[in-house]
């Protein structure tokens, strides 16, 4: 249409409702890029972790009360990780024994790994001063519905890795939200659920 413009795409929207003229869509061009601050090469984190869980139901037999007895649990049996660094192009796959705990300790042992070896580059391109700042030496680690599944599944393992290792790994620190777990991490790693940082049309 060429008698209305606009830079607002739903004023655009609600006028082609409306338009009895011929309209088309142009794209402008450009291309976008992550703005760089004056004292780091990057504005945003520039590699990640992704994780997935699948799980199954066990018997379990279990009496938890007088009248109520626990028929079957539900327990992760392999994760899947993928990390954008160059180093590692291939997915990880770890398959649970049966022990959930050692299956959780070599899912969270995997995650330090790649993340000492990814701070480990982005220390490499900061300045000194900068190098030791926490937002870099923490990978953000994305899973999709993680919080309201895949962190709920796993999480008194994962809560007894993460313990187990605040000398070495920092403190924990946990974000819940209407019984949805939107962030655990450490000074190393920060779990994060992809669908609380994007918009609600995304699937």
């Amino acid at each position: 249409c060429k008698s209305y413009s606009s830079d607002k795409p739903s004023d655009v929207a609600r006028h082609m409702k409306t338009c009895n003229t011929e309209f088309e869509m142009k794209f402008v061009g450009g291309l976008y890029t992550n703005p760089q601050t004056p004292n780091t090469p990057f504005a945003v984190y520039p590699y990640m972790i992704t994780f997935d869980f699948e799980s199954m139901l066990v018997p379990s037999g279990k009496q938890l009360t007088k009248d109520l007895t626990e028929d079957k649990v539900h327990i992760p049996a392999s994760v899947s990780i993928y990390t954008n660094h160059p180093a590692f192009p291939n997915e990880i796959f770890i398959l649970s024994d049966g022990n959930t705990q050692q299956f959780i300790k070599r899912f969270y042992d995997t995650l330090i790994s790649l993340a000492n070896v990814i701070t480990a580059e982005v220390g490499q391109q900061l300045d000194p001063d900068d190098r030791n700042h926490k937002k870099w030496n923490q990978v953000p680690v994305w899973g999709f519905n993680s919080a309201k599944y895949d962190l709920k599944l796993i999480l008194g393992y994962i809560a007894n890795e993460i313990s187990k290792n605040r000398q070495a790994h920092g403190t924990p620190f946990i974000i819940k939200q209407k019984g949805c777990y939107t962030r655990i991490a450490n000074e190393k790693i920060n779990f994060l659920d992809i669908r609380n940082h994007t918009s609600a049309v995304c699937n």
